[in-house]
């Protein structure tokens, strides 16, 4: 029998054995289960001879990983893009968002990311709370505003930021924030998509960005978009700093911009209530224009809305 040749079946039978870490005996055992007729001797023999001619397959294989692949995050292409972070419903700021949407309007701009936190969730917070305002408040503020910049742009996307997970951190993780807006909008609202990546890719005019609410923050702007573009190798525009500024990475290769806030740093309590040494606060938003990036700022706007 040790001269027999081995078809197909037999040979790719003793493969995956040996894969799944069988030694000779017990994939001798396996073929007697399965009644093929082959000698410990001819199988031993079989292996040494695949592990000669293929070394990368014949042995002992690990398992793939069953955890899945995180390549959710949303990827879009527009090549006129209002970039706003940071309203903080309900303590946004009406008249500059207005302001905003008044002048994309003007310009032709179909797309609207929001950055991440827009949701306070000063409900939720572990520092102080701010009286008189409730979850329900917060959430049918930014309910108002996802509705009222869908009515103005073709598409609504947006990205989670560390304020809009205090729900899953007061939750301990237990539920993770859903890739919809099921609980910031009505129904009727189909051109909204929301992410809990905390970034994703925009392709505007040839150019690709990232439109990130980081984890981390510094008081020199714009220091976290300039190491973070150094790092992905593209342009990055970003919240969470409550910052302005503009710049390039280090290879001068890629924009690097803090985009401000949207939201009016007078009703926050940590802001008004406290003294620290960090920069103030500074509103503002970002316009790509084929592929082109406008840092607005309430004190420059008024040069692109005459």
């Amino acid at each position: 029998m040790a001269g027999r040749e081995w078809p197909p079946a037999e040979r790719a039978l003793l493969l995956r054995l040996v894969q799944e870490g069988r030694t000779p005996f017990q994939c001798f055992e396996d073929f007697q289960s399965a009644q093929i007729d082959r000698t410990q001797k001819a199988i031993a023999r079989h292996i040494q001879e695949g592990q000669r001619l293929r070394p990368d397959l014949w042995h002992a294989q690990v398992q793939p990983s069953k955890a899945p692949l995180l390549l959710n995050h949303i990827v879009w292409e527009s090549n006129r893009t209002l970039c706003i972070f940071d309203p903080h419903c309900p303590f946004h700021d009406a008249v500059w968002l207005n302001r905003l949407v008044s002048l994309s309007i003007s310009l032709a701009v179909d797309t609207c990311i929001i950055g991440g936190d827009l949701v306070d969730n000063n409900a939720l917070s572990p520092f102080e709370k701010q009286q008189g305002i409730t979850l329900v408040d917060e959430i049918e503020s930014a309910q108002q505003l996802i509705r009222m910049l869908a009515r103005s742009f073709k598409k609504v996307l947006f990205i989670a930021g560390n304020h809009d997970l205090r729900v899953t951190k007061k939750l301990d993780w237990a539920i993770p924030l859903q890739n919809d807006l099921e609980k910031f909008i009505e129904a009727d609202v189909d051109n909204a998509t929301a992410s809990d990546y905390r970034w994703m890719e925009l392709r505007n005019g040839g150019e690709t960005y990232r439109i990130v609410h980081p984890k981390n923050s510094s008081v020199n702007s714009p220091l976290v978009p300039r190491k973070l573009a150094s790092k992905y190798h593209c342009h990055i525009v970003g919240g969470h700093g409550h910052t302005v500024g503009l710049s390039r990475d280090d290879s001068n290769w890629y924009w690097a911009i803090d985009a401000g806030v949207t939201n009016d740093p007078r009703k926050i309590s940590y802001v008004t209530k406290e003294m620290s040494i960090r920069p103030m606060v500074m509103q503002g938003a970002v316009l790509i224009l084929d592929g082109i990036p406008v840092l607005l700022t309430p004190q420059n706007i008024l040069l692109y809305e005459s």
